[in-house]
């Protein structure tokens, strides 16, 4: 029998930073553990090379997909090589009656702005009785020449009641009478490019009008008149000659051109510590303009674009989990997290929300896990190294899950409860112990009655964590220099009056609140403020908000779990699910090696999400005695025999990282044992 001590060793956060440089890396790292630069945004974690061959790859992977749909207007896109087949294959049919079947087969390639163009080809073969496909181009070009004119006289009409409503002078009805006159002159069977005339003719106008409503009506006006226009463009052409087969090939590649698959990034100028792959996406010709912000700038705008998004992300799954992607299961997932956050989750989709989405996401798991290769996270009673309450397993997860939906009255979900009361983390006190009371006084109260309630005590909960900053903010102000003073009284006016009245019908928006904390709080130039106080400003506002938001679950959730509520109690659940963190995050160029790992619940490594050690220890002093915890867990787990061989170095790894990256603030001490 022996005993091994670890030294009590101080160091510093630069010689962290230098680690792979240092002369002690070898006793630090083995051969098979040495740092590889990983990203985990969204929760994944994978290899990558930095704007590299990898991303390269991946693109070309990408853009090989099949049966993908937009993700904006939901088109299924096409690539160059598979629109050439589709005009070569509708140029060989002969009959007007084939070619509309063949249009009609494919009419899911074909861009909105022509789907007139399917339903007329159908309209007239059976009303001229058309017998070949070039005669029928003939009468839909010359229907098309109408459909322009009376989208024209629109134009007029619309302008108009546009003059009405908004009550334009004398010399702007002068105005419109001229542009009456223009358009008139327009005759759509001999202008090639209606669109860009009557543009010019509107805008010409409308820029001399004097009244103060000029952009709403000239946008109003277009609106009216840009379908015709798009569709007639599809029968322009050169030709004096349109009925042969040239004719007819240069009417197809226009009509499926516009859901040509392209390869574009989401943000522009994302961070170069990010992983650019994250930053992909796939988009019909239509929908890719020359510049973009983000491509969900107009998410507002789009009625249906959270429903074509996630078909997307549907698409390029079932592709994944069909193989023809490599390791890139991570990409669904982070993608719904980027979106979600560059929208304000106004496009937010859960990676549960669809059998395809769940499975993908549990391919992730199984990736990221294969990938970390931390074996103690598979291990039951592991305390969580943050909070220091026990974790559990996935199995152990999916076996409660079923025993949640074996309940089938309020009673049985309260006595769940009781039961497995130990494995929910202490933060949702409050509602567990709420459910049991209410339970046991009223053995009928329903669900309803039930959320209500706990929505009411989150609210609460919210509204007395502001006034408290308030209140903060009003005393600390009195000690700042006036610019810095001028910011928080920003601050206390913003929350007075966009925040204070906290609904029960609807999530905190944590997000505007953060972004107000950044812009004020954060902003403030006192460096020993900012220190000091500036997070006091946001934690308890996040803690708060997390344990609100699984108050508000997905109907979708709700119909396949059986009911709100046991979904909240699942939702509890979830949150003391053992996982991986990286004690320096991967966006902060963290490495995959057992020293950078510990195990903490879901809930405190979302909320760690990539703040340093030491700024998490300065916001939670527990951390120190949790992490003692923790280590004095795997320890007896590796004397017992647990873990494999080559656990026994990690108590030394993990201590002296933790150690340094607190600069000496967290020491942990350890006695290992020979193994009996």
């Amino acid at each position: 029998m022996f005993t091994k001590i670890i030294p009590n060793v101080v160091g510093n956060i630069q010689a962290v930073n230098n680690l792979r440089e240092s002369q002690d890396k070898d006793k630090f790292f083995n051969n098979e553990t040495k740092p590889k630069l990983t990203s985990n945004l969204g929760g994944g974690i994978f290899r990558i090379n930095f704007k590299g061959n990898e991303v390269v790859d991946f693109t070309n992977e990408l853009k090989n997909l099949e049966n993908i749909h937009c993700p904006i207007c939901g088109v299924k896109m096409l690539s160059q090589k598979s629109i050439q087949s589709l005009v070569t294959e509708g140029n060989r049919i002969v009959s007007a009656k084939s070619f509309v079947n063949w249009l009609e087969k494919n009419e899911e390639y074909v861009p909105e702005k022509y789907k007139k163009f399917v339903a007329s080809a159908k309209r007239n073969s059976q009303e001229f009785n058309t017998r070949d496909v070039e005669t029928l181009l003939s009468k839909m070009r010359e229907n098309s020449y109408i459909f322009t004119q009376n989208a024209l006289d629109d134009v007029k009409q619309t302008l108009v009641e546009m003059g009405e409503k908004y009550e334009v002078s004398d010399a702007d009805k002068v105005l419109l009478d001229e542009c009456f006159v223009l358009i008139d002159e327009i005759n759509p069977a001999r202008e090639k490019n209606v669109f860009h005339s009557v543009k010019q003719i509107v805008q010409e106008t409308v820029l001399s009008m004097e009244n103060e409503h000029v952009q709403e009506i000239y946008k109003t006006v277009m609106n009216k008149f840009v379908p015709a226009a798009q569709y007639q463009q599809l029968f322009v052409d050169s030709s004096a000659d349109h009925k042969n087969i040239a004719y007819r090939q240069q009417v197809l590649q226009k009509l499926f051109s516009g859901s040509y698959m392209c390869v574009d990034n989401i943000i522009n100028g994302y961070s170069d510590e990010k992983d650019w792959r994250i930053n992909t996406i796939l988009v019909c010709k239509d929908c890719k303009p020359p510049t973009v912000t983000h491509l969900f700038r107009y998410h507002k705008e789009r009625a249906n674009l959270q429903e074509n998004f996630t078909k997307y992300v549907e698409d390029v799954s079932s592709n994944i989990l069909d193989g023809k992607m490599k390791n890139a299961a991570f990409y669904p997932v982070s993608l719904l997290g980027l979106v979600s956050r560059i929208t304000g989750d106004n496009i937010s989709v859960s990676k549960y929300s669809t059998p395809i989405l769940k499975e993908i996401s549990k391919k992730h798991f199984d990736e990221m896990k294969a990938d970390i290769n931390f074996d103690i996270v598979n291990h039951r009673g592991v305390p969580c190294a943050s909070c220091g309450e026990i974790t559990i397993t996935h199995e152990q997860k999916l076996k409660l899950y079923d025993d949640i939906s074996k309940t089938s009255t309020t009673e049985e979900l309260s006595d769940f409860l009781k039961k497995n009361k130990n494995v929910i983390n202490s933060r949702y006190a409050s509602i567990v112990n709420y459910i049991n009371n209410a339970v046991q006084s009223n053995k009928n109260i329903t669900e309803n009655e039930i959320i209500s309630h706990l929505k009411e005590m989150a609210a609460e909960e919210i509204k007395k964590h502001l006034i408290e900053n308030l209140r903060m903010a009003q005393v600390l102000k009195s000690g700042l220099k006036p610019k810095d003073a001028a910011l928080l009284q920003q601050y206390i006016d913003n929350v007075n009056n966009q925040f204070l009245d906290v609904s029960t019908k609807r999530e905190f928006p944590y997000r505007a609140y953060s972004d107000l904390v950044k812009q004020t709080i954060f902003a403030v130039e006192d460096m020993g403020f900012r220190t000091r106080y500036g997070s006091d400003f946001k934690e308890s506002m996040r803690k708060s908000y997390v344990k609100q938001t699984i108050l508000f679950p997905l109907k979708s959730t709700e119909e396949k779990v059986g009911s709100p509520l046991k979904v909240i109690v699942q939702d509890m659940i979830k949150g003391s699910i053992a996982t991986v963190d990286h004690i320096v995050a991967k966006d902060r160029k963290g490495w995959n090696n057992m020293a950078n790992y510990a195990v903490m619940c879901k809930n405190c490594n979302n909320e760690k999400t990539n703040y340093s050690l030491l700024h998490w220890y300065d916001l939670h002093h527990s951390v120190a005695k949790n992490m003692q915890k923790y280590l004095n867990k795997v320890v007896d787990m590796i004397q017992k025999g647990e873990l494999p061989d080559e656990y026994e170095k990690y108590p030394y790894v993990f201590a002296r990282c933790v150690n340094t990256l607190t600069n000496g603030r967290i020491i942990l001490r350890f006695r290992l044992n020979e193994k009996k």
